[in-house]
């Protein structure tokens, strides 16, 4: 008889540790956090300079050993948590400078490969979370996504102190933002990580104040949802919990969830519902009307339904029961477009024993020879094997257009290849742009992007726009240091890609220089500076000093102190690079040259006129020197009006264009050279009499034009002149951007006298029909009304009537009304603009009843809940009425304007409104209320 015959029938089974069944061997428990909390070595700190000398001393060295040196790694996270232990983690000095250059190296240990330092991480974070709260937010995160990969871990020990930390982060670290990293994970293709989001939403339902949960609360009932409609049984076991105690608290939420619901889930939720829910009620009475399957309803509660069970993984699993544990084959992902070739043989696997061994062995499995003609390997062979001549015409016509699409990819490649790999790289260089537009850590994203720009194929003209569009909104948004990731990439896209990326100069060049100025701290400037640097050397000098002078000569920017500095330094620097015909060549020279004597004008910056001479010393005839110093010295030394003085450097200007249109400078880097009758005439000529039309529009100093009375009555005569009805001047826009300025300078002081005249002539020309105008009007009026509220007490209906009447004709207009609404919003009384707004929500005007319900949705945004309550019986019922409009435009209005409403009274007090909505209406209403909930 066999060992196997032997056991007796009452025996124990033995169960091995597998994949399937992972077992508990090794696993952390909360009892093991809360014992090594404390369990380190005891250390004394007093005061703020031993803190900062054990820390360099002691932590900094062994968080940054080597990988061989794990256990000083151990010893160092023991004694981050003997720091909470002696209570010096309460001194200034902790929050200023250690917690800061402690986000890497944690995110370093979570996800280190010894079992021992996970698991000292996951204790040393979970403490701090527990004593720190939400001060551990940015550390939690940058680890995050190391952490929840660390989940799925085969090791129980780095498995389990994760899934523990992550109950620990989400009991004490209260942040909204934490919300949306948990609802991701219900996502995710692993079922312990789905677990694991499931155990955190009940968490922070368990744990956390009302009012952050709701900042985040359509993102909490989607997880609760998709847990309930869960693969994994564990997974919909845990969605169970979480509806019950979602239910509990905010039983709204959970009736919307309910109802969503197929009847089988209803029926597994039906035993842990209270008695008295409205969802229970629901589930009784469809069981009242089935009398024949009630009973076993009740019977089988919580008992698995039968659309859960997958009948195709039943039928594989009977079907290959016959061949044992012992020798099936492990189960096969979806191959890779890299590994065809054991893509390829999957489907000529035969179903013998020998085989099935090796394949579960691990040992690759080959195809027969010759048993596919089409395989890749087989047209490799056949390809190298032609001849020239021999190769057929159709598959050379067929793939010539996808091998010459890319630069630089020769006919010698294989066809298919080419297409392959053509098509893997742009599903992963746009999977990496769109990674980067949504994502909040985008450090992964922009490494593979790096990656991609680097060793991939050349992109083309299009691409490397999207790479840029990408790369550059990033820096220009970001608050911070930029990161590594984000610098090397765009060095990168530079270096590669500085011949396309000329056009892109006049926005490159001079946004660096803006934020080096605006940055004052020394490591955030080096950063701007390096690539500023990396910019110089990639983009010639030529290049360089036409988007700077670009920039300089445009009218409607007007850097500060600090940006001028640096944009007369970075013109000096790039003179000396240029020759007179180069110079005089640059069609925005001169009006930069005029912004520039502008600049030097200035008694406020206190800047020497030595500058401006060194710059053009070695370029001008002597004459033309001459004229130039002559100027500058007579406006620096003697301070004239501002009205005399703009004249006379207008007009030293163009007799300076007019002497050099037609003439050649003798001098090139200071040395005398011969004429050429060939070289290309100046055109600033025209560039300059545009500037000369738009400068009379704007001032030099908004101190000195404060206290000059007359030059105040000379500008706004001329911008309300230019603004008539009747006017068709092609500065009109110019004249509205300057009323924006002066305005935003608070530099006015006539407004008592001029006010009323202005504000009417903005608001008639809100109905022209120039896109620029109308934007620049919207611009100058929102300015306007935040700037000079008080004075509109007798132009509320006027201004109201015609804002709501403009039409949205551009993503420009758009944007400006959107602001000069929020401005409405805000400064003007709620009780007067709601009463005005009222009568205009029964117009059948598309255009009017849009621009109306934005405005209304705005003051919504703005008013006070006390006086907001009381006006829900007035506007809903009008408001409502709109969502059966045949425009679509004015739906999303009405969507949008109640999503407003909704955030300010609550969803319980609007309720009673939506009944005209139907279900598609509600659940579109339901994604603007989860959109509109601050990230």
């Amino acid at each position: 008889m066999s060992s196997k015959g032997s056991r007796g029938p009452s025996a124990p089974r033995v169960v091995s540790v597998s994949a399937r069944n992972p077992g508990t061997a090794g696993a952390c428990t909360v009892d093991d956090f809360e014992n090594n909390f404390y369990n380190v070595p005891k250390i004394s700190i007093t005061n703020g300079s031993e803190l900062m000398s054990f820390f360099n001393e002691k932590i900094c060295p062994g968080l940054n050993a080597s990988d061989i040196d794990w256990e000083k790694r151990v010893l160092a996270l023991k004694h981050l948590r003997s720091i909470v232990l002696c209570e010096a983690y309460l001194l200034p000095e902790f929050l200023d400078k250690i917690l800061p250059n402690l986000e890497l190296p944690l995110e370093k240990a979570i996800k280190d490969l010894r079992s021992q330092v996970v698991r000292e991480a996951a204790y040393t974070i979970a403490l701090y979370c527990k004593e720190m709260g939400a001060k551990m937010f940015r550390i939690v995160d940058l680890m995050f996504q190391p952490a929840i990969s660390v989940v799925q871990s085969s090791a129980k020990v780095m498995s389990s102190s994760a899934t523990i930390l992550f109950t620990y982060v989400t009991k004490y670290v209260r942040n909204h933002k934490l919300i949306q990293k948990v609802s991701l994970t219900m996502t995710h293709k692993s079922r312990e990580i789905r677990r694991s989001g499931a155990v955190m939403t009940k968490t922070i339902l368990e744990n956390w104040d009302d009012s952050e949960v709701f900042k985040e609360i359509g993102s909490i009932c989607d997880a609760v949802f998709k847990a309930i409609n869960d693969a994994d049984p564990e997974v919909r076991e845990q969605g169970r919990s979480c509806f019950y105690v979602l239910e509990e608290k905010y039983k709204d939420e959970a009736e919307k969830i309910f109802k969503m619901l197929d009847p089988s889930k209803k029926r597994s939720l039906n035993g842990g519902l209270a008695t008295s829910s409205s969802s229970r009620s629901i589930v009784d009475a469809i069981s009242a009307s089935k009398p024949n399957t009630a009973s076993s309803i009740r019977s089988n509660a919580y008992a698995r339904a039968t659309s859960e069970i997958d009948t195709t993984s039943a039928r594989r699993a009977m079907i290959t029961s016959k061949y044992g544990s012992s020798t099936r084959p492990p189960l096969l992902g979806k191959s890779s477009l890299t590994q065809r070739n054991s893509a390829g043989t999957l489907a000529s696997r035969k179903n013998n024993i020998n085989t099935l061994t090796k394949t579960s062995q691990g040992l690759p499995s080959t195809s027969q020879p010759n048993s596919r003609s089409g395989s890749p390997k087989s047209l490799m062979r056949n390809f190298n094997r032609m001849k020239v001549s021999e190769t057929p015409k159709v598959a050379l016509s067929s793939k010539v257009t996808k091998i010459s699409s890319r630069p630089g990819v020769g006919l010698s490649a294989v066809p298919f290849e080419l297409d392959n790999d053509a098509r893997m790289e742009s599903a992963a260089f746009m999977d990496a742009i769109n990674k980067c537009n949504t994502l909040s850590d985008k450090r992964e994203a922009l490494t593979a992007l790096r990656q991609i720009l680097e060793h991939g194929r050349p992109l083309v003209n299009l691409d490397i726009d999207k790479a840029f569009q990408c790369l550059w909104k990033l820096y220009k948004e970001s608050q911070n240091r930029p990161t590594s990731e984000l610098m090397g990439a765009l060095d990168v896209l530079f270096k590669k890609y500085n011949d396309y990326l000329v056009t892109h100069l006049n926005e490159i060049y001079p946004r660096i220089l803006m934020k080096m100025a605006n940055d004052t701290q020394p490591m955030l400037r080096s950063a701007h500076l390096k690539l500023l640097e990396q910019v110089k050397k990639l983009f010639s000098a030529k290049d360089r000093f036409a988007s700077l002078t670009a920039y300089l000569q445009n009218p409607l920017h007007s850097p500060h102190v600090k940006a001028k500095q640096l944009l007369l330094k970075e013109y000096a620097e790039i003179i000396p690079y240029l020759d007179s015909q180069t110079l005089r060549g640059t069609a925005a020279f001169v009006p930069s040259f005029l912004k520039i004597l502008h600049i030097l004008e200035s008694k406020l910056l206190n800047l020497d006129a030595a500058a401006l001479s060194e710059l053009i010393n070695i370029h001008l005839t002597p004459q033309q020197r001459q004229r130039v110093l002559n100027f500058i010295n007579k406006t620096k030394v003697s301070m004239s009006p501002l009205k005399t003085r703009q004249e006379n450097v207008i007009g030293q200007v163009k007799d300076y264009v007019n002497s050099t249109s037609n003439y050649n400078s003798p001098y090139t880097n200071g040395r005398e050279r011969s004429y050429d009758n060939n070289a290309p005439t100046s055109t600033s000529s025209t560039c300059s009499n545009l500037d000369y039309d738009t400068s009379k529009f704007f001032y030099n100093n908004a101190i000195e034009f404060k206290h000059d009375v007359e030059e105040q009555n000379r500008i706004i005569t001329i911008i309300q002149a230019e603004l008539m009805p009747d006017n068709d001047s092609i500065h009109k826009s110019h004249a509205a951007k300057a009323l924006e300025v002066l305005t935003k300078d608070k530099c006015f002081t006539l407004w008592d006298t001029h006010f009323g005249s202005t504000l009417m002539l903005l608001i008639q020309n809100l109905s022209a029909d120039d896109d620029n105008l109308v934007t620049n009007v919207a611009c100058a009026l929102k300015e306007l009304i935040s700037k000079e509220h008080n004075r509109l007490g007798e132009y509320y209906a006027y201004l109201i009537k015609s804002f709501i009447s403009v039409k949205r004709r551009s993503d420009r207009i758009h944007k400006a009304l959107d602001n000069c609404s929020d401005a409405m919003a805000k400064f003007l009384p709620a009780p007067t603009l709601i009463e005005t707004l009222i009568p205009h929500l029964k117009v059948d005007d598309p255009e009017q009843l849009t621009n109306a319900l934005k405005l209304l949705g705005k003051v919504f945004e703005y008013i006070p809940l006390s006086e907001a309550i009381p006006y829900l019986s007035r506007v809903c019922p009008y408001v409502v009425e709109c969502i059966g409009h045949t425009t679509s435009s004015v739906r999303r209005g009405t969507i949008i304007c109640m999503v407003s409403i909704i955030n300010k009274c609550g969803r319980s007090k609007v309720d009673q409104y939506l009944v005209k909505f139907d279900r598609s209406q509600i659940r579109l209403l339901e994604v603007y209320l989860e959109k509109s909930q601050p990230k």
